[in-house]
């Protein structure tokens, strides 16, 4: 008892101490996601546009800044979104299609290492939009503080000023990205580090995640064209030939065994040279009209 009388003071200022911290912590996550962001405006066109949209395009930034709809013949949005892995591609491509569509074709950028990759296991600051937009369920988030502090700035512009998040996002889904310097050099080497580390013990499940993919496109009667989008020539010299060599076997055995699926590896496609690249994975904005053209033309082949 006595012990505990000691104790208790001690106890009581730390729940002083953490109880503002978290409940801040709390209410960061609730206003971010009010203020308005790609994320929203992806999910409520999907919940109702997508009855005259013929073509979807799902991926990560690489496609998102990558693939411009207005190159398509067939009506097109571009639903890609920042920090995709499969599990949230299954996630936003489930959501859209439990909607009436009028769906046809949908094109789904892989890169190389994405069977070895799950958005999960980072500090994504992207999570919480797919929880809140997408349904992510059993959604576990820690802010760092430099985040903490951007995210702040943020949710003050908007509720203070009205000042809302630029996405650069055009009302056919592609992101107008800035048209700056290019960036290679130890960014390529940082980059291709990052990008070529192996973790097979993500593999089972990302393959099972594209499965579901499958499925769902199969059960739509929607084709389904896996991308591995161009990359500059800096970044394929770096790359981890293991995981290029898994990534061309498990897709091109895959689009062998279904007939609705087709595989486009055109990470070292000729046509792309290296002033298309704004850095070693994403293309500028005139790189993107050449892979757009590129796209439309096997999807009208295969219409």
């Amino acid at each position: 008892m006595k012990a505990w009388i000691h104790i208790k003071p001690f106890v009581v200022r730390t729940i002083w101490i953490v109880l503002p911290i978290v409940l801040i912590l709390a209410a960061t996550e609730i206003l971010i996601t009010k203020v308005p962001n790609e994320y929203s405006q992806k999910s409520h066109f999907l919940e109702s546009n997508l009855d005259s949209i013929e073509v979807l395009i799902f991926g990560p930034s690489v496609t998102l800044r990558g693939v411009n709809p207005a190159y398509f013949d067939s009506p097109t949005y571009n639903a890609s979104l920042r920090g995709l892995d499969l599990e949230l591609d299954e996630l936003v491509i489930r959501k859209a299609l439990s909607h009436e569509n009028d769906v046809q074709h949908i094109i789904l950028s892989i890169t190389f290492n994405d069977f070895h990759h799950k958005a999960r296991k980072l500090n994504a600051s992207t999570l919480v939009y797919f929880s809140k937009y997408f349904g992510l369920p059993d959604l576990k988030l820690f802010i760092s503080q430099e985040r903490g502090i951007r995210l702040l700035g943020m949710i003050w512009k908007y509720y203070a000023h009205g000042e809302v998040m630029h996405t650069g996002i055009q009302e056919n889904g592609f992101r107008v990205f800035p048209n700056k310097k290019p960036i290679f050099g130890k960014k390529a080497e940082k980059l291709a580090k990052s990008l070529n580390n192996q973790h097979p013990e993500y593999v089972s499940s990302n393959i099972d995640h594209l499965k579901d993919i499958i499925d769902l496109c199969a059960q739509n009667d929607i084709h389904l064209t896996i991308l591995n989008t161009p990359l500059h020539s800096s970044m394929r010299a770096l790359l981890n030939q293991e995981l290029v060599d898994e990534l061309n076997e498990i897709c091109g055995k895959i689009s062998g065994e279904y007939e609705h699926v087709h595989h486009l590896n055109w990470m070292d496609h000729p046509a792309f040279e290296d002033s298309d690249f704004q850095d070693p994975i994403h293309l500028y904005e005139h790189g993107a009209t050449k892979l757009s053209k590129l796209l439309n033309i096997h999807i009208n082949q295969i219409e």
